[in-house]
């Protein structure tokens, strides 16, 4: 009876230690430009960045906050990047482009009392919230690539900003923490996948 219990005592606290341990795993979602990806096959990636002229970074906006209304303990810039649009893909012997124009949008954390104006002013930039741009990319997809045969290519092009933290503060107390984009340029990414 002794030897029951005890192996029953094992197994509840091995069953709880697993139970510890899975409690901590975090599922992991993938960037929607990789997707697609299998594990096993086999490619390389090559990037490429393009920054944004921004034509108005030179006048940031001044803060017109509501009286007793702020922005504090501002930080970054963080990197920040997101999947715009659908990929294009070919074969050996086609061009393939990205060459529409898309939307990209963030979201800024504002209060009754502080502006998108109030934001910028208090990270020095201009935040973003909606961009239009057109993209520009295109790949030839050659046969080979790196001495290797190539079976198909695929192109990708992501949102790059940067990213600031902050709270939003209504005298001293604190009424949200926030996050706004600027946006800095567009990374593109060629994928050849090999037979």
């Amino acid at each position: 009876m002794k030897s029951a219990n005890k192996l029953s005592h094992r197994f509840s606290i091995i069953t709880c230690v697993i139970l510890l341990f899975t409690a901590f795993l975090i599922p992991v979602n993938a960037n929607n430009d990789s997707d697609h990806l299998v594990e096993g096959i086999d490619y390389d990636v090559v990037e490429y960045f393009v920054p944004f002229e921004s034509d108005d970074a030179i006048s940031v906006p001044s803060s017109r906050a509501w009286w007793g209304w702020s922005v504090r303990g501002v930080s970054g810039p963080y990197s920040h990047s997101k999947g715009i649009g659908p990929y294009v893909k070919g074969s050996p012997g086609q061009t393939i482009k990205l060459d529409h124009y898309v939307t990209i949008s963030y979201s800024v954390t504002t209060s009754t009392g502080i502006s998108v104006g109030d934001v910028s002013a208090s990270i020095g930039s201009t935040v973003t919230q909606s961009r239009g741009v057109t993209l520009g990319s295109s790949l030839y997809v050659p046969s080979t690539y790196n001495g290797r045969r190539v079976e198909s290519a695929e192109l990708y092009a992501r949102a790059e900003s940067n990213q600031y933290a902050y709270q939003i503060y209504y005298l001293e107390g604190k009424v949200t923490n926030g996050q706004a984009n600027v946006f800095t340029g567009i990374r593109y990414l060629h994928y050849y996948y090999y037979k």
